[in-house]
């Protein structure tokens, strides 16, 4: 099984009103935050009260059906590990693997080995995702879902924030057991993200010290979920594209794809639907503002799969 975090129904906000790229907010100002007050459509444009996005979303309706946030949601505590991935491949039969096969992962079917059991799972673009999603019966994540998880319920933002609520950043250096499954902080000790200095996928959930931890120094999310800003991006749903918006959040993976081990659900087919949050392990501290949107406009219009090496995996469960 895997390890989720219960996401309850209620009011967010979008945006902080600080200096992030083509945030949220409420039209016709490009930074006062938008307040997400109930599950209703939403209206996309220029008008006053409307949800403006710096001309980087098309203007129209995100519709009902959307996996806004405002509903009660599961989502994967920590990103997916080699090791998961490699349970997901070795599970399917050698033609479907095969194809949704990683760099990095060694060994033949249905024995895959993963070198790194523990650490995150990179390469993973829309298509791999949208399959373990099938596989697993969840479904991807949305942009929106992105920022109620990482700022909580009801909760004023702080100006630039990341996901644990405040400014403070201290990037990783070094790691003790490196590779093992005790792989721990080394320098600094303080450091709560996993961006631009380590410079190499760590162990999901790294900062969650069993001792002395508080949210800033975990980089934890208002709810625990980790990495959400650092270690690996996270693959979400545009809410700006018209191929993000047919995206329902009630519609899960029924753990059947189809014979070359592409999932069959048709919404989950277009890399138009997606897009990335957060930061990754060589990235930039600006792209792990909670509110910062340059990653999921740029790569929502990239004509690719997007299987870089720095791309994860974290998916979701619409609650009952």
């Amino acid at each position: 099984g895997l390890e989720m975090v219960y996401i309850p129904t209620g009011t967010f906000t979008m945006g902080t009103g600080g200096i992030e790229s083509t945030p949220f907010a409420t039209a016709p100002s490009l930074t006062t935050p938008y307040f997400v007050a109930n599950n209703n459509a939403i209206t996309v444009g220029s008008v006053a009260g409307n949800l403006n996005v710096n001309a980087n979303m098309i203007s129209g309706t995100i519709p009902v059906t959307f996996p806004k946030g405002y509903n009660a949601f599961w989502l994967m505590k920590y990103e997916t590990s080699q090791q998961q991935m490699v349970d997901f491949l070795n599970h399917l039969d050698a033609t479907r693997a095969l194809f949704n096969l990683p760099i990095g992962i060694t060994g033949t079917h249905p024995n895959y080995v993963a070198p790194f059991p523990e650490r995150a799972m990179g390469y993973m673009g829309f298509g791999r995702n949208a399959a373990l999603a099938d596989w697993s019966g969840l479904r991807p994540y949305s942009e929106m879902e992105f920022e109620k998880a990482s700022r909580g319920f009801n909760t004023p933002p702080v100006p630039n924030e990341y996901v644990w609520g405040n400014t403070t950043i201290i990037p990783l250096s070094t790691v003790s057991n490196a590779g093992l499954a005790n792989e721990t902080v080394g320098t600094p000790v303080n450091a709560n993200v996993n961006m631009g200095g380590y410079a190499t996928p760590a162990r999901t959930g790294l900062f969650a010290r069993t001792t002395g931890s508080d949210r800033t120094l975990s980089g934890g999310s208002y709810y625990g979920v980790m990495n959400l800003a650092d270690n690996m991006y996270d693959l979400v749903i545009n809410a700006g594209s018209t191929q993000g918006r047919a995206i329902t959040e009630s519609v899960h993976g029924d753990g059947y794809l189809n014979a070359t081990g592409i999932t069959d659900i048709p919404t989950w087919q277009t890399y138009q639907s997606y897009g990335f949050k957060g930061s990754y392990y060589s990235g930039a501290a600006t792209e792990a503002r909670t509110s910062d949107r340059v990653l999921v406009a740029f790569y929502s219009s990239y004509p690719a799969d997007n299987n870089i090496s720095y791309s994860g995996s974290r998916l979701a469960r619409t609650a009952p």
